[in-house]
């Protein structure tokens, strides 16, 4: 069995004999993958390896290795970016290949694998690219385009990417000559996006006048590209900058110079050189094209293209992709799923996903398992839907999703419809809760609430709250990480949807339409009704008890503190008949403007609601195009566009600079934001006021994107706008409108403040009141809680500056005490304030600014100063010390703001 063999140079010291063709033991070789080691001769499937050869390992090609007099040794190489692992004889081997890439950039453009450059403004979603023969693994890629801020030009908004076991119906093959046909031709099947159009083609869609073509062609734009010693020219040969000009001016025309737009123009270029192999220098600047990049990571211009992750935290090494522009971990930080943490706190791989630390997720086809991430493990616990939801996958997560929703509408000054379809009046007050999760529920929490505020003889303006699980949220303002989505669908109207299934609608004036799903039956409360499926029991006030009239059933939702301002009259001594079809009976006019969508909703319970709200109003020609105008909401709502109703009703609506009416435009409309962060939504067109082509959104008016202000962790900022940042008010930050860049220095709060929310802002305000009283005979209580009687009947200073008192305002407050019917104590009798060289002699409601002097009776004075006096006062009510953090008392109060 053992056969003599001449001597042989290999991988190997010397031996005389091969064993073959045996069963071997254990003791005889060591198994490592499919390379055999026997009695020092190395063979690799079946193949003896010679001394000083090299090859890959497997068909991955992660390892190569090498042959050497003391055995096989194996390090991680894997092929570079310009090479493809292949099969060589018996082993692999990376062997280069040419590689090409296609880039689709700006409005966009089009630079295909074989160098052919095109530019089509459709909307819809189509196929960028797939493989089309055998042999190789099948992938697709889609892309799907937009309009942003103009008609005349389209932008990719989505990106998908199909591979493995995918299989679809090839579409076209046939060569043609037109950009806008060829494109056409590979819109992708199924595909029927809102607002999906041809476009047109070329570079006349947005046309440039020689004034723009001359400016944005200049070095200081996009002629930057071309400069022969510009931080571009390094790649002029390896490829030629024409094409990319020519589409960055063609960018700028469209975008008025905006320089976000020029920095991706420029980046698209760059990219494109890095992947040639060509490292270009630092092109970017502070003010110019600057990356701001995420917490606890820096910017870099020859990053590597295989950053250190969780999953893999050693990919930097044999990176086989070029350097390219990036932000990359600071030290000790490693990327998370887009994030960079420390390394502790990495998060799971778990059946072939990685999962951030702390995430719950719902795994299974039928949500059998929820499981939850922490510190690198994945526990698992029994999951299942309730029997008001179904497993379903909805952007890219799955979960249990409720199978319906209910609707409730508020509209005009005071008519409701509840969850459960009851219609109501209700004059309102000054805060309404309209909808709230009450008691315990395993969904979360919210509160949506409606607050009339009184405006003199302007009736009353209405602002929309909004309340997640304790945390009011104003609008606008998006967050990811609540699940949270706010955006105006038009110019007048705004949509919020939240991950869970709530969306709140509002068009001002006077319509709030609120959709919950029906997990909620029966476990909310508000002037929508408890959303039990019965209108009967829909008067519940908050203590459950039925009430039998819609006025006491609404008083018991207002916020009594402010009851005594909002009532709201309702004169119902109008004695028109308002039900003819010069009025309401329009909707239900068969044959009229309305009736394509009574079948959808009813018109006569319409009719009767329009009733109501003229006969309340002080305008009713006013009131009557808005019922209209609600009605038409409705029906849009319902999948059904009324057409030109205004038209036939005498309600042509008149917008604002910069815009025009559409009866059924986007509900996604172009803002500020979404020019560098758009977003996805599935809204149906509503009518209203969108903005002209070249303009975009900032808040309710529309402004070129040069106007547009910046983006920063979830908030819009105004161009100009200061903030403050970080838990405790660490950085004060700055929008640079021009740039849309937000700068941010380190900063921190005065002495005399602290970091907190106030009105709604975040940032650095000053510390709480501090008080002092005299009250009794007199008893004070100084600003530092020190209590002691004086029974003086002269005239006393009870607060004024001293020490140093640079910033703030010279004050004084005295008092004067009298006996008191003769007995030995005394009694304030009269207080003086001296602020901004006045003298008030005190009396109620008077305003004193940033002090706050209440005289409750003859026997309580109470003095509120603000906390950055602390420390500043003197006199009888002694000096506040930086402890002190003492609420206003609720006295009748002196006070100006």
């Amino acid at each position: 069995m053992l056969e003599q063999n001449k001597k042989r140079e290999s991988c190997a010291i010397e031996t005389p004999y091969v064993i073959k063709h045996i069963p071997l033991t254990a003791s005889c070789y060591l198994l490592l993958e499919n390379i055999y080691k026997t009695l020092h001769v190395i063979f690799f499937l079946g193949e003896p390896v010679q001394l000083g050869d090299s090859f890959w390992s497997d068909s991955t090609c992660a390892q190569k290795c090498t042959c050497t007099s003391s055995g096989l040794q194996c390090q991680n190489q894997p092929c570079t970016f310009s090479q493809i692992c292949r099969r060589d004889a018996f082993q692999f081997s990376c062997q280069t290949v040419q590689r090409r890439t296609c880039t689709i950039s700006g409005d966009p453009h089009y630079y295909t694998f074989d160098g052919a450059v095109f530019h089509f403004q459709g909307t819809c979603t189509y196929i960028l690219s797939e493989q089309c023969g055998d042999g190789q693994p099948y992938y697709r890629v889609e892309g799907s385009n937009e309009h942003r801020g103009s008609t005349h030009v389209s932008w990719t908004r989505l990106v998908k990417v199909f591979v493995y076991n995918e299989t679809i119906e090839l579409v076209k093959g046939r060569l043609v000559s037109s950009d806008v046909v060829f494109a056409n031709s590979w819109k992708a099947p199924g595909e029927d996006d809102d607002g999906c159009g041809t476009g047109c083609g070329g570079l006349g869609c947005a046309s440039c006048t020689d004034a723009q073509t001359a400016l944005y062609g200049n070095s200081d734009h996009c002629g930057i590209l071309q400069n022969s010693s510009g931080p571009f020219a390094a790649c002029h040969e390896e490829l030629p900058p024409q094409n990319f000009m020519e589409s960055c001016v063609f960018d700028l025309c469209f975008g008025r110079g905006y320089q976000p737009i020029l920095c991706q123009a420029l980046s698209a270029y760059a990219s494109q050189c890095q992947q040639n192999g060509v490292q270009l220098p630092s092109w970017r600047r502070q003010g110019f094209c600057e990356i701001p990049c995420p917490a606890n990571s820096h910017f870099e211009s020859q990053g590597t293209g295989c950053p250190a992750t969780c999953v893999n935290p050693n990919s930097t090494q044999n990176c086989p992709l070029p350097a390219q522009e990036s932000c990359i971990c600071n030290s000790g930080y490693i990327l998370s799923g887009g994030n960079c943490v420390p390394h502790a706190q990495c998060g799971c791989s778990f059946e072939g996903n990685y999962y951030h630390s702390g995430e719950t997720v719902i795994l299974d086809q039928d949500c059998g398992r929820q499981c939850n991430c922490s510190y690198g493990s994945m526990s698992c616990q029994p999951y299942g839907c309730g029997p008001l939801e179904s497993c379903k996958l909805e952007e890219g997560e799955r979960g249990c999703r409720p199978n319906s929703f209910g609707t409730c509408w508020i509209r005009g000054p005071g008519s409701y419809q509840t969850f459960d379809g009851l219609t109501y009046q209700y004059p309102g007050a000054c805060q309404l809760t309209l909808a709230k999760v009450m008691g315990m529920s395993s969904h979360p929490h919210f509160v949506v609430s409606a607050e009339k505020v009184p405006q003199a003889q302007q009736g009353f303006a209405r602002v929309l709250k909004f309340e997640v699980d304790g945390q009011l949220i104003r609008l606008p303002f998006t967050s990811a990480n609540s699940g949270i989505q706010i955006y105006h669908s038009s110019i007048h109207s705004i949509i919020l949807r939240t991950s869970f299934g709530v969306t709140v609608q509002t068009v001002w004036p006077h319509f709030v339409r609120i959709t919950a799903p029906v997990v909620y039956s029966s476990s909310i409360g508000g002037l929508c009704g408890n959303f039990n499926g019965h209108p009967h029991d829909d008067f519940r006030t908050p203590n459950g008890i039925l009430v039998n009239s819609s006025q006491a059933f609404g008083d018991s939702w207002r916020d009594g503190s402010l009851s005594a301002h909002c009532v709201e009259t309702m004169d119902h001594n109008n004695e028109t008949n308002f039900n003819t079809t010069e009025h309401c009976g329009l909707l239900a006019l068969s044959g009229g403007p309305f009736s394509a969508c009574w079948d959808r909703v009813n018109p006569w319970q319409q009719v009767d609601v329009c009733v109501e709200i003229l006969r309340s109003s002080a305008n009713p020609a006013s009131a009557l195009c808005e019922v209209f105008r609600d009605y038409a909401l409705m029906c849009q709502q319902k999948g059904v566009t009324l057409g030109h109703w205004r038209n036939a009703t005498g309600c042509e609506l008149t917008c604002p600079s910069n815009s025009h009416y559409e009866v059924c435009g986007t509900s996604c409309p172009s803002t500020c934001p979404s020019l560098s962060f758009p977003f996805s939504c599935n809204t149906p067109c509503q009518e209203g006021c969108q903005c002209d082509d070249g303009f975009v959104l900032n808040g309710n008016q529309c402004v070129p994107p040069t106007g547009c202000g910046c983006h920063h962790q979830g908030r819009y900022r105004q161009g100009g706008e200061q903030f403050w940042a970080g838990d405790e008010c660490q950085s004060l930050c700055s929008c640079n409108g021009t740039t849309g860049i937000v700068h941010c220095v380190p900063n921190s709060c005065g002495a005399q403040e602290s970091c907190r929310v106030v009105g709604g802002e975040y940032g650095c305000h000053p510390s709480p009141h501090g008080t002092c009283s005299a009250s009794g005979d007199p008893h004070y209580l100084t600003f530092d809680r020190n209590a002691y009687d004086f029974q003086g009947t002269c005239r006393y200073v009870l607060a004024t500056l001293c020490n140093d008192t640079t910033g703030l305002h010279q004050f004084s407050v005295e008092a004067r005490n009298e006996a008191w019917r003769g007995l030995p104590v005394s009694i304030t009798a009269e207080v003086f304030v001296n602020v901004w060289g006045y003298r008030v002699h005190m009396s109620r409601q008077n305003h004193v600014g940033e002090l706050v002097v209440s005289w409750l009776s003859p026997l309580h004075l109470s003095l509120g100063l603000l906390g950055r006096w602390k420390g500043t006062t003197a006199a009888v009510m002694g000096v506040a010390l930086p402890v002190l953090n003492v609420p206003m008392t609720n006295l009748l109060e002196l006070s100006v703001k």
